[in-house]
């Protein structure tokens, strides 16, 4: 096995050769989807979190990695099971306070891997928890301060762990923010895979678990000082997250550092950035959507329907866990001169938007996020098939 750089310094052959962590993460890999449908990219990421979570002594950030999907039985729980059983020092919940994670967290002698599943039955909506969990990001910020008992002083409590979360829907954009977001789907008839025995798994997993543990043991050095590149085009929070994890890939070699910075343009590589104007940010993904469709003008209605199937967007949970809904939409647009009127679609009358007025803010306001307007002598009729064709007009 070798790195695709040079180490700092040399390790002694003997023990390079104890553990390829390559291998690792591909038999990792393997066992994921014996048991598992996932999306691409999925088994990869998971792998190398499971070895991040072993080494997290090594970095300052600690990405929450999350499982969410749009429904039921999309094989959440199914995934947190395997997982539980590759970390280190596992605690599961499906449901947790504010207060109980920092009582659990906050014993220095243990760095425990905390997996909750059933997140969006109480994540949402609960600001102290947000906090905890977004506190948690940053080994430096990783502290709360709770007043002791009976008045005798204050309390500092560590935050500091491995973090998974399983849950319906989206998360609120706080927390999205610092996650690694794995998208899950249900299961199609003709997948097959293994049904997961959990009175069988922990045995053959432990093995696994163990050469991961003597990996990190190994590397531990070299992961505190190295800092690898990440895709430029992440956003700021995007790369601290996949740092530690494309670090890892680098030092295991072999495919695995083309396979992690795919993972990352795939799976964070649309994520909106702290420093967009999210009201820009709406008007691209508006536009996104008008191209799309290739509809002239759109209902309200249909128009948040698409933005909510856009991948990587938290629109469906914009604001306290709340979808972006009319109002909000309008109140984002008009400071930019987008918007809604009065529009007669088929036989009825709706508010909506008009494709040439998102074309014109966004040519002023982010040019280089549109293309040059179509021709004066097409215009795009929505009304044939449901599909919006160019219809040239005779001259």
């Amino acid at each position: 096995m070798s790195t695709p750089f040079p180490l700092p310094w040399e390790m002694p052959i003997a023990q390079h050769e104890l553990v390829d962590g390559s291998e690792i993460l591909d038999e990792t890999v393997r066992i994921l989807r014996r048991y598992l449908v996932l999306p691409r990219h999925a088994a990869g990421t998971i792998a190398l979190w499971v070895m991040f979570a072993h080494a997290i002594d090594a970095f300052d950030v600690a990405p929450l990695l999350v499982f969410s999907s749009e429904q039921k039985r999309c094989g959440k729980t199914r995934t947190l099971s395997l997982v539980r059983e590759l970390v280190p020092d596992p605690i599961s919940t499906s449901n947790i306070s504010a207060a109980a994670i920092f009582r659990v967290l906050g014993d220095d002698e243990r760095m425990p891997t905390l997996l909750i599943d059933e997140g969006d039955t109480f994540v949402r909506g609960n600001e102290a928890l947000r906090g905890i969990l977004n506190a948690g990001h940053t080994r430096s910020a990783a502290r709360v301060l709770r007043a002791a008992p009976r008045g005798t002083g204050v309390e500092e409590y560590s935050t500091w762990c491995p973090k998974v979360l399983a849950l319906i829907g989206s998360l609120p954009s706080t927390i999205q923010d610092r996650a690694i977001d794995i998208p899950m789907r249900r299961r199609a008839p003709s997948e097959a895979v293994e049904r997961v025995r959990l009175d069988r798994v922990p045995d053959e997993l432990a093995p696994l678990k163990a050469r991961a543990r003597h990996w990190v043991e190994i590397y531990l050095p070299w992961l505190s000082v190295l800092d690898r590149p990440v895709p430029e085009d992440l956003n700021d929070r995007a790369q601290d997250n996949w740092r530690p994890l494309i670090t890892i890939a680098d030092i295991c070699g072999g495919t695995w550092p083309e396979l992690a910075r795919q993972a990352a343009q795939a799976l964070s590589g649309n994520d909106i950035d702290d420093g967009d104007d999210i009201a820009v940010v709406l008007l691209k993904d508006t536009w996104d959507v008008f191209e799309r469709t290739r509809a002239s003008r759109l209902e309200t209605e249909r128009l948040l329907h698409q933005l909510g199937k856009l991948e990587n967007r938290h629109w469906t949970s914009f604001e306290n866990g709340e979808p972006l809904d009319a109002l909000r939409m309008s109140r984002l647009l008009r400071p930019y001169g987008v918007r809604s009127h009065a529009i007669r679609f088929r036989d009825r009358v709706k508010r909506g938007y008009r494709r040439s007025d998102v074309h014109a803010a966004l040519a002023k306001w982010a040019p280089d996020a549109v293309q040059p307007p179509l021709h004066p002598k097409l215009r795009c009729n929505s009304y044939t098939s449901g599909r919006a064709q160019a219809v040239g007009e005779s001259a």
